[in-house]
């Protein structure tokens, strides 16, 4: 709602970056854990009511190159699941190659 209301998510990761507490980094994990899948299947991890599709892909690349940056110290900082790291590394990977990471989860994307 945040982003959609001030038509950028820019200024909220700019504030995420700033908030490095042990309660800040478990709602990463957990935000994470939330977005995986549609992020993993290179998809915005929540609905849009007026955004285009390229505005769209924009707000993903940009989660996901904030999420590539700043999440893997953070998790592993309070001992984040390796599964979880993993899949966000994922995310730096293009698609066939993620597809056939051996990490690529079980589920089906």
């Amino acid at each position: 709602m945040l982003v959609e209301a001030s038509a950028g998510l820019d200024r909220w990761l700019r504030a995420w970056a700033t908030a490095t507490s042990p309660v800040a980094h478990q709602r990463l994990a957990e935000a994470f854990g939330t977005w995986e899948y549609d992020l993993l299947r290179d998809d915005l991890p929540w609905r849009t009511w007026s955004l285009t599709d390229d505005e769209e892909e924009v707000l993903r690349a940009e989660l996901t190159g904030w999420l590539l940056q700043h999440a893997p110290t953070r998790l592993r900082m309070i001992g984040a699941d390796p599964d979880l790291l993993d899949r966000i590394r994922l995310l730096g990977l293009p698609c066939p190659a993620r597809w056939d990471d051996p990490h690529w989860p079980d589920h089906a994307y």
